[in-house]
């Protein structure tokens, strides 16, 4: 039976952010935060390709090589409204694609060096779906990382129950690997 007084507890009853979450997050923050964009080259809205230099397209304040437009455009065809910076070593874009979060990596030579899709359990491919539910049935799927590279594709999945998170490997065949669990604490 409820009393009244537990009303106040079941709302303080919060996950706290623990170290497993806060490492999702900064992960899909790395690219704009660590990122140092370079010095202006144009005055350019950003994201827009305005005009030639050599064989580059200025866009806002970053020099695209032609080559890596042309990667990027067969790589992700469906990308909206990519946003760019780019490092000493790479070139870096997160935009939507196909519904889905997307953080990507180029080379300075343009070529695709990986991308972090962030998705849903529905975005796995379904023999994957069934492996989790049958070796974690009481737990549901939190979060889905896609770690795409030009010649493979993995998953880091993390799944919740009532007590803890759990943070799976899957590799682009299947084989899973329980990374860690991390208790859910009071809050």
């Amino acid at each position: 039976m409820s009393t009244s007084t537990d009303q106040p507890k079941l709302k303080k009853m919060k996950p706290k952010i623990n170290l497993l979450l806060l490492t999702i997050l900064v992960a899909g923050l790395n690219f704009s935060v660590s990122a140092q964009t370079r010095p202006a080259l144009a005055s350019v809205k950003n994201n827009e390709v305005n005009s030639l230099a050599g064989d580059n397209k200025v866009t806002g304040t970053i020099v695209l090589p032609e080559k890596l437009l042309r990667n990027f455009n067969r790589t992700f065809p469906l990308a909206q409204n990519p946003k760019w910076t780019t490092t000493d070593d790479a070139f870096l874009s997160s935009f939507v694609n196909a519904g889905r979060s997307v953080n990507a990596s180029f080379s300075k030579r343009g070529q695709f060096v990986y991308a972090l899709i962030y998705g849903k359990e529905t975005d796995l491919p379904e023999f994957i779906q069934q492996d989790i539910k049958k070796s974690y049935p009481s737990s549901t799927v939190f979060k889905v990382i896609e770690m795409k590279k030009p010649e493979t594709t993995s998953y880091q999945v993390i799944l919740q129950n009532a007590t803890e998170y759990i943070d799976l490997q899957i590799s682009w065949d299947g084989k899973m690997q329980e990374d860690k669990r991390v208790t859910k604490a009071e809050g």
